[in-house]
């Protein structure tokens, strides 16, 4: 019997791509492409990572991606409608993480509050003193009466 390493067709002739992800890891993760889905560097997309959907960026094309790890790759989500990340600005990121030595991954985060056009903006709280102030007062009111 012969001992070589055995993978399907379809990974052997699926394209595999490093996407960057806003969490706070230096590293990219590798993802495969879906039929049919044209990727480029710097495209932004949607990808599983754990239990949830996160966008992240295309950062490479993987043309050599870990044969151990053809079963475990997930798919990509979906390329969202968003203008694509210009490869400055992904040098920028880089360069930006070298030189605070921070993870890639927040640096990316920055890079990429665009509004409503990658997601909902989150609730924002506020509290505002109105009316008069308590009859009992006691010192924890007092305090957070100080701070408002």
């Amino acid at each position: 019997m012969d001992k070589t390493t055995r993978t399907s067709p379809a990974a052997a002739s699926a394209d595999v791509v490093d996407v960057l992800v806003p969490v706070a890891l230096n590293q990219t993760y590798s993802y495969r492409v879906p039929r049919g889905m044209e990727l480029q560097a710097g495209d932004v997309v949607a990808v599983p990572l754990g239990p949830r959907e996160v966008v992240g960026v295309v950062w490479a094309q993987n043309p050599n991606p870990d044969p151990r790890l053809h079963n475990r790759l997930k798919d990509i989500g979906e390329k969202l409608d968003v203008p694509p990340l210009k490869s400055e600005l992904r040098a920028l990121v880089d360069w930006v993480g070298n030189y605070t030595l921070s993870a890639r991954g927040m640096v990316l985060r920055m890079s990429l509050r665009m509004g409503e056009n990658l997601g909902p903006e989150r609730a924002r709280m506020g509290v505002r003193l109105v009316g008069q102030a308590p009859r009992r007062m006691t010192p924890a009111r007092r305090r957070v009466i100080e701070v408002l």
